[in-house]
């Protein structure tokens, strides 16, 4: 290479020999003076394009960074003009043109409208792509179309490709078929239907009727199917139809017999949107005073029952439990003694949308019309939902807990606490834990006092499992209901100093946490004496080291200062404060004593005896100090 022109390739990185028809000019020693503005902007044009093409990663990225920021000083002209021919070439290698397609990209981007005027011309250079062999060429394509619609618009588009339409070459046609599906992807397809319309419909040539039909091809091959717009194409009509009200009234007719028509439709997606959209609509069919209809749509729901997709049949559980909803239990078409029995064998379907489904109907069945159903038939379902207890969701253990309850409430306790209590003897800890709460459900809605008589008896089961279940139980039902406590309070006072001196860490824990609840619910309702006789099994515990107990244990501690106001315990903890306690016993005293201080510094300043005296090593407070 000449001297002259290894010196204008200083910065430059190397030129191949094929790129010296491009960048042949970069060659060239010219006084910059003496260029014109134009030949300025293609010789910096070209050095950034060179580096972009054959540079390293670092020296590339800063060179695409500046052609991007000054596209709109280049101007689109000289920027095409360079990039385009060189896209062009036979000999660009597949990163050569990536890069290339990227700068087009990032040009566009930048130049937005004033591209227009060079749209036919990247047309040109770019629709062949779209029919190369090579996959990442076509995607490349399609990309730089994309982005060219969205910078010059649909009218320029239409407007720059509409000669191509009747084109007397068919590869030219093809070509402009697939260009106006891509712009139909990026603008969207309802922007591009009416030209489609007058295309198809045109009567000048046969060309353009077929062509017109290649984009509708396209653009389907290209889109593929939505799956996606189910959910919003329901939202949008449910919304319609909620906002429109009793106005909707006159469509009614027509909206029941296309939902009747699409219930017996062959396809299972079909079924389930139909199912879906009664869900969202039944309220406002009740507002318009269509009973009817609803009742007609209960039985086609009704007789459904056996569907065998379960997506499906989680939706049509959905809309009958709205139906139910609307509609009343005693006016509900079929009865409720013959839909619940129908809803039994389904609760035993393990997919989540149908027992999230099945479970609220059934609670709602049982909340309000639990006098249609006869009281085995309630048995039957509690042994049912047993198995629920086990699910993954919370949503649908929360279901069936509550579930439960409503059932006790409708046939009474007893039966419903002996299937839960023998459930407390399973091995599995979550159905345990889910038992428990469903007992504490059961007592709160029937009164504690149905409940409590099974429990102390169940307490007296030699079996770890199910004294655990039972302390659970109490704790989860002190919790719920508070101050109604007060009346259980020395009825299980016994069995608490029970489990408190247990060896089982296990159940001094669960001891603890029911004594918490029992202590908050019963504070200030005159029990004090049985939370000191509380307290004084509680404290012992203070030296566990497992952090789950001493958890409890603390928690336990703090919620015992409530009622006795904290005098007893900050005799306790004085005790184990002072000499002659051992370390051990001042550091596990010591960690209760900042809570109890903080939150009751007077109570705590009055139990405190005068230290000092005239006898050595005297703690204690003179008798007076009692009264």
């Amino acid at each position: 290479m000449p001297a002259v022109a290894a010196a204008a390739l200083v910065d430059l990185p190397m030129l191949k020999q094929e790129d010296m028809q491009f960048f042949g000019k970069l060659l060239e020693v010219r006084d910059e003076g003496a260029l014109s503005i134009d030949e300025l902007k293609e010789r910096k044009i070209l050095r950034l394009l060179l580096k972009i093409k054959n540079g390293t990663p670092p020296v590339r990225k800063v060179a695409l960074r500046q052609i991007t920021d000054k596209a709109r000083d280049f101007g689109p002209g000289p920027l095409f003009n360079q990039i385009l021919p060189l896209l062009m070439s036979p000999a660009l290698e597949d990163q050569e043109r990536h890069l290339l397609v990227k700068v087009i990209d990032r040009v566009l981007y930048k130049l937005d409208d004033l591209v227009r005027p060079y749209v036919h011309k990247i047309l040109v250079v770019i629709e062949p792509l779209l029919i190369d062999e090579d996959y990442y060429a076509r995607v490349e394509g399609r990309e730089i179309i994309s982005n060219l619609a969205k910078a010059a618009g649909l009218a320029t588009m239409i407007a720059t490709m509409r000669p191509d339409i009747d084109h007397v070459d068919e590869y030219v046609r093809n070509t402009t078929a697939r260009a106006f599906a891509v712009v139909a992807s990026a603008l969207g397809i309802p922007a591009l239907l009416p030209f489609l319309k007058a295309v198809c419909r045109s009567k000048k040539s046969w060309q353009a009727r077929h062509t017109g039909a290649k984009i509708i091809q396209q653009i389907a091959v290209l889109m593929g199917e939505q799956t996606t717009e189910d959910v919003v194409m329901l939202n949008a009509f449910g919304t319609v139809v909620n906002a429109l009200g009793t106005r909707v009234h006159p469509y009614l007719a027509q909206i029941f017999s296309m939902l009747k028509w699409r219930l017996a439709n062959k396809s299972a997606k079909v079924r389930q949107q139909t199912a879906d959209l009664v869900a969202r609509i039944a309220v406002v069919l009740r507002t318009c005073g269509e009973e009817g209809m609803l009742s007609n749509l209960g039985q086609i729901f009704y007789e459904n029952l056996g569907e065998e997709y379960p997506e499906v049949l989680g939706s049509i559980l959905g809309a009958l439990k709205a139906v139910v909803n609307v509609i009343g239990m005693a006016n509900m078409e079929p009865p409720i003694r013959d839909l619940l029995p129908r809803l039994t064998p389904i609760l035993r379907n393990r997919h989540e949308k149908v027992q999230e489904n099945v479970i609220d109907l059934v609670g709602r069945i049982a909340d309000r019309g639990a006098e249609h159903v006869a009281a085995r038939e309630w048995m039957r379902i509690c042994f049912e939902l047993l198995d629920m207890l086990k699910a993954h969701r919370k949503a649908i253990r929360r279901a069936a807990v509550n579930t439960f309850g409503y059932i006790a409430k409708a046939i009474g306790p007893q039966d419903v606490l002996g299937t839960l209590l023998s459930n407390l003897k399973v091995q599995e800890r979550q159905n345990r834990v889910c038992t428990t709460v469903a007992i504490a459900i059961v007592a709160e809605t029937c009164s504690p006092f149905t409940v409590l008589p099974a429990l102390m008896c169940e307490y007296r089961v030699p079996e770890l499992n199910v004294q655990n279940g039972v302390l659970k139980s109490l704790s989860f039902m002190f919790e719920y209901i508070g101050e109604m406590g007060k009346d259980y309070v020395y009825a299980v006072t016994a069995l608490l100093e029970d489990a408190l001196i247990d060896r089982d860490l296990v159940h001094r824990q669960t001891a603890c946490t029911t004594v918490k609840h029992l202590a908050l619910g019963v504070a200030g309702l005159n029990c004090e004496d049985a939370m000191v006789h509380l307290l004084n099994h509680v404290w012992p515990n203070i030296f566990e080291t497992s952090p789950h107990v001493i958890n409890a244990v603390m928690d336990a501690i703090e919620a015992l200062r409530v009622p006795p106001r904290t005098g007893r315990v900050a005799q306790l903890r004085r005790a184990g404060l002072v000499p002659p306690g051992t370390p051990r016993a001042r550091r596990s005293t010591g960690r209760s004593t900042t809570p109890c201080i903080s939150a009751r510094r007077m109570p705590s300043c009055r139990t405190t005896p005068r230290i000092g005296g005239k006898e050595p090593n005297r703690w204690g407070p003179d008798e007076l100090y009692y009264f």
